[in-house]
């Protein structure tokens, strides 16, 4: 049986860490047996390239582009959920400027600059590292690129 809805309210419940020192040793063990994986989603590309909303305002604008341009009617950009956006903004653009098209405008609403990202400091410490499996859920390869370049020797990272 598990601890009450009042001692983790209360802060109190033995199993969880509340202090990162505390915490450390555990994870440095863990890790050395190579059993530790990070999940990481877009906040650790932030704040060189945008978060979802704002990478998804910025392909929304493309996709209105494109409707400009093929003389069909403007639309609401930014309704319903952020999967739901994604999909309308691809849809869009994939189907009246192609494949290519798309790749660029997704690669724009990324670095509406176009210049090269800078790598985060928690991206460059995450790398520092060796790591056997990184789970992401992030829209860049930040530190899929980072980590390449720092596999200078032995196995390059695979991406699945």
């Amino acid at each position: 049986m598990g601890p009450s809805a009042e001692a983790v309210a209360a802060g109190t419940n033995p199993h969880i860490i509340g202090d990162i020192k505390e915490l450390l040793p555990l994870l440095a063990s863990i890790y050395q047996r190579g059993r530790l994986v990070p999940f990481v989603g877009a906040g650790m590309s932030f704040p060189s390239l945008p978060l979802l909303d704002k990478f998804l305002v910025n392909l929304e604008q493309d996709a209105e582009a494109a409707r400009k341009e093929h003389g069909w009617p403007s639309e609401t950009a930014g309704n319903g959920p952020p999967e739901v956006r994604a999909q309308r903004a691809e849809t869009i653009i994939r189907n009246l400027r192609g494949e290519p098209c798309f790749i660029a405008a997704v690669r724009g609403a990324l670095l509406p600059g176009r210049q090269r990202a800078a790598v985060p400091e928690q991206t460059e410490a995450l790398a520092e590292l060796r790591w056997p499996l990184i789970v992401s859920t992030n829209y860049d390869d930040l530190l899929y690129g980072r980590l390449r370049e720092k596999a200078t020797n032995g196995l390059k990272p695979v991406l699945m």
